[in-house]
């Protein structure tokens, strides 16, 4: 029990690095007259599943915005805070995140994913293509994880 209750204060006292991303997205991939329109429970989804692969814990998304009641349509608002794990470099992990016609959104994906590498200094990007001249486009990311 004396050994339990030692590591349990152990865990929580090591510290963790709050973060924090915030945008509007207004989907106009395409050119002109093209409009892309995300409900939010879709853009909260997608950051939550992007964040937490990345290691973030105590994830907050928050979105307005989109499609909603009475065909509203506009463009979205995020908003995310999280926690960055601690990094001790014992672990590196290589990620592959991609999107194709089966997943589109590839504009909406690819900002996501740009606002949260810039609060996570323990990621390097290895190789990525984020063209995304149409929603349906594909993009991809390979990533270096410092874990």
């Amino acid at each position: 029990m004396k050994k339990l209750l030692s590591a349990l204060l152990v865990t929580l006292s090591i510290p963790s690095f709050a973060a924090h991303f915030s945008f509007t997205y207004f989907g106009n991939e395409g050119g002109f007259g093209n409009q892309n329109y995300y409900a939010c429970s879709y853009v909260e989804d997608q950051a939550h599943m992007y964040l937490e692969m990345l290691g973030a814990t105590q994830v907050e998304v928050r979105c307005s915005g989109g499609i909603g009641p009475g065909w509203y349509t506009g463009p979205v608002n995020l908003d995310a805070t999280y926690d960055l794990p601690v990094v001790t470099g014992a672990h590196v992990d290589i990620l592959e995140i991609s999107g194709d016609a089966f997943n589109p959104s590839c504009g909406l994906n690819v900002r996501i994913l740009s606002e949260i590498l810039k609060t996570t200094p323990y990621v390097q990007v290895l190789k990525k293509d984020d063209h995304c001249p149409f929603a349906d486009s594909n993009y991809y990311y390979t990533l270096n994880v410092t874990r």
